[in-house]
């Protein structure tokens, strides 16, 4: 009786252990894919790669001659140059250094929580695994990163935040505990954060949570916004984030789309399809995320599209990415007999659309204006 048991928890230790086993090699392989393919860029080019990338070794170097604090002082300070400097002062390594290995990691860090969403939205691995390839092989996420590792930091947060909102979850208190929390380090990181969390947290509030939570969520909401424009003062930032109307605008973002994410947008576009025609379950959270990306990409600040507005466009990969996995479930699941090629086929297609700029070769796919490096001399 006592042999039987024990080897009853033998078995038990056996699943449990594998089982996490497996769980930390498929986040690790989630998360080194991605980091593969972001250093590629950083391998062939001397300096670091992106065109804000001066800026940030200039104040990594001299982060003690700035004046800077989160929640004093009266300046906004992102929370991720307080992580840059701590290596510096940890690692002993230069700004250039670290600015040369920071960005793919935090690009990697995005692009998991794509995984890790659509796996806490209970999708299959292999449908998380092809959202996270279709993310991360795609020119817009790519140029985010190459241009902004702030927006990259804050918008994982976003996605941390937003994995406490999926309808497997429970919503407990510690869920609520670490939303909060996710959101607190989105915003803290970039002001752009706030954009969606506004929309999405109005959105579960009304639909979602009806009025039970509803006073909670409008509180919330108008106390972050409170603090985000009173304490950092970021008037003129958030004013400049306001849409507005611009046609034009419209033509550059589908342009944007067709060129930086082409599969991406098709999924999406054939996901929205099925859901108005045929009733297939949508994805509130990421349809509110999605449409508050799009919405923003028609403000007019700086120099037009190509200065402020295609950065909400490329933000808007993220959702984009998780309607692509879905779409792939779906249309094997309505051919059967495309299961065995068609995620392969798609990835293969988009990392052979990447590879030029990814790998330096001549291609008319790199055209002069995408800033996949102009660091060159301006350290």
């Amino acid at each position: 009786m006592f042999g039987e048991r024990l080897i009853g928890l033998f078995n038990f230790l056996l699943l449990f252990v594998g089982h996490r086993l497996r769980w930390v090699l498929l986040n690790l392989v989630a998360f080194v894919l991605p980091l593969l393919l972001r250093v590629l860029p950083e391998l062939w080019n001397p300096q670091p790669v992106g065109w804000d990338t001066p800026h940030y070794v200039w104040a990594i170097d001299r982060f003690e001659e700035i004046p800077h604090g989160l929640l004093f002082d009266n300046r906004y300070m992102p929370l991720l140059y307080y992580v840059l400097f701590g290596i510096r002062v940890i690692t002993g390594l230069n700004g250039a250094v670290i600015m040369k290995v920071m960005p793919p990691i935090l690009f990697a860090f995005l692009s998991w929580t794509v995984y890790h969403y659509l796996k806490t939205d209970r999708v299959e691995d292999r449908y998380a695994f092809a959202g996270l390839l279709l993310f991360s092989s795609s020119i817009a996420a790519l140029r985010l990163s190459w241009d902004h590792p702030k927006q990259v930091f804050g918008f994982a947060w976003v996605m941390l935040a937003l994995a406490q909102l999926t309808p497997e979850a429970d919503m407990s208190l510690g869920h609520w505990m670490r939303f909060i929390i996710f959101t607190i380090l989105a915003v803290a990181s970039h002001e752009t954060t706030i954009i969606p969390l506004i929309f999405i947290s109005l959105y579960y509030g009304i639909w979602k949570l009806r009025r039970r939570f509803f006073a909670f969520f409008l509180v919330f909401v108008v106390l972050g916004i409170t603090v985000f424009i009173a304490i950092f003062k970021q008037w003129s930032r958030v004013w400049a984030y306001l849409p507005k109307a611009e046609p034009l605008n419209l033509v550059l973002m589908l342009w944007f789309i067709a060129y930086s994410m082409p599969l991406n947008g098709v999924l999406t576009i054939y996901y929205g399809l099925r859901y108005y025609l045929e009733g297939v379950e949508y994805r509130g959270v990421m349809k509110v995320f999605l449409f508050s990306m799009i919405l923003f990409s028609f403000n007019v600040a700086g120099g037009g599209y190509i200065w402020s507005p295609w950065r909400f466009t490329a933000l808007a990969s993220i959702p984009m990415s998780i309607f692509a996995a879905l779409s792939l479930r779906d249309l094997e699941q309505t051919y059967p007999k495309m299961k065995m090629i068609l995620i392969s086929t798609l990835i293969l297609l988009n990392l052979v659309y990447v590879a030029p700029m990814l790998l330096n070769m001549k291609s008319w796919l790199t055209f002069p204006n995408q800033p996949y490096n102009f660091s060159s001399g301006r350290m």
